[in-house]
């Protein structure tokens, strides 16, 4: 016959035990919704890390620190920019100011911007043609926006916002260029017959080559721009100005238009996150 104490002692230990399991079920369940919580709260991180390992490989960052990625598909190197607000267009003080250069801020999440504008060997890499006469180095250059278009889509890519694409030209400033008020041949390719290599003259201040000038960069609208100067909404955005144009074209906040496969029209894709 067990004793009494025999019998508490089991008793009490069953006790602790199902104690003890109970804290650890409950441990578990709050390590879990904890888990989950923060797994909800950064579903936008998460989900911009599956769609960057996925498509891309990280590098190293450039020499002005910030990130940059190889597009698998495409062989094109991106900048990563980060998150931020900034003044899009252009006050009124600054000289070739048109009147759809408003300013207003505009805040945008981070997203990844081609480091050059996408060469010869880019564009036949991805259409599996030539688009123009000359080496693989150079810019595509008589290419509509439509056409654009086609070559991000097949490479999961897109063209950018003009928010997004002056933001990436300024770099933080706030001058007519990235460079400064005013420009040089030996900083910008302007009022010249030809287009030049896509890695020329020297990056501004987020890495990025050839925001001014050598070849107009189609955009898509945005409704936080102004109006542009096509009062019926048929042309499509570019920025940047070309080759064969004056210095005031091609200033950060200087918009161009059109509509058809001209010289030197080309563009730079973007590849938006999600995260802020």
């Amino acid at each position: 016959m067990k004793s009494s104490f025999s019998v508490s002692h089991a008793t009490f230990a069953e006790s602790t035990r199902r104690k003890g399991r109970n804290v650890a079920l409950m441990t578990s369940i709050l390590m879990l919704g904890v888990m989950l919580l923060v797994i909800y709260g950064n579903r936008s991180e998460i989900s911009d890390w599956y769609l960057l390992s996925k498509q891309f490989e990280r590098l190293q960052d450039n020499a002005q620190g910030y990130p940059e990625y190889c597009h698998r598909q495409t062989g094109i190197v991106f900048v990563r920019l980060p998150a931020g607000a900034f003044v899009i267009g252009s006050p009124e003080s600054e000289p070739g100011r048109h009147e759809d250069e408003a300013q207003t801020k505009v805040t945008l999440s981070p997203f990844l911007i081609a480091k050059y504008e996408v060469s010869q060997g880019d564009w036949r890499r991805v259409m599996g043609y030539r688009n123009f006469f000359t080496a693989d180095t150079f810019p595509v250059d008589m290419v509509g926006s439509g056409e654009a278009e086609e070559f991000c889509a097949r490479a999961g890519l897109s063209l950018p916002t003009e928010p997004q694409w002056e933001y990436a030209c300024r770099a933080g400033t706030t001058t007519a260029f990235a460079f400064g008020e005013v420009v040089t041949p030996n900083q910008v390719n302007f009022e010249s017959p030809t287009t030049m290599p896509v890695d020329s003259f020297q990056p501004n201040g987020f890495g990025l080559f050839n925001m001014h000038g050598n070849v107009f960069e189609w955009c898509v609208r945005d409704p936080r721009t102004p109006a542009h100067g096509d009062p019926n909404g048929e042309w499509e955005p570019a920025r940047g100005g070309g080759c064969d144009t004056g210095y005031e074209t091609c200033r950060s906040a200087a918009r161009s238009s059109g509509d058809f496969a001209m010289f030197p029209y080309g563009f730079r894709p973007v590849f938006s996150l999600h995260s802020g």
